[in-house]
C-alpha cells in the first residue's frame, strides 16, 4: 500500500503544479482527487494491519480446525 500513497501524494503534487502553471480549477480537482485518494488507501492500510494483527493472535484447533 505505500505505492498507493506515493502515487496520492504525487497527485497531489501534480494538482499543485497545474494549478500554479495557471489552469488552477484543473490543478485544484487533481489536488483534492490526490487527497480523497490518499485518505482512502490510508484507511485500507490501517484496515489491513488489523485484520492481520487479528489474524496473527489467533491460534488452530487440532482438532476441529477451528480458529480462536
Amino acid at each position: 500500500m505505500r505505492g498507493g500513497l506515493l502515487g496520492a501524494l504525487g497527485a497531489l503534487v501534480l494538482g499543485v503544479v497545474v494549478a500554479a502553471g495557471g489552469a488552477v480549477l484543473l490543478g485544484l480537482v487533481i489536488a483534492t482527487g490526490g487527497l480523497g485518494w490518499g485518505a482512502v488507501v490510508y484507511k485500507a492500510t490501517a484496515y489491513t494491519q488489523e485484520q492481520r494483527a487479528t489474524w496473527e493472535s489467533s491460534r488452530v484447533c487440532l482438532a476441529c480446525t477451528g480458529r480462536f
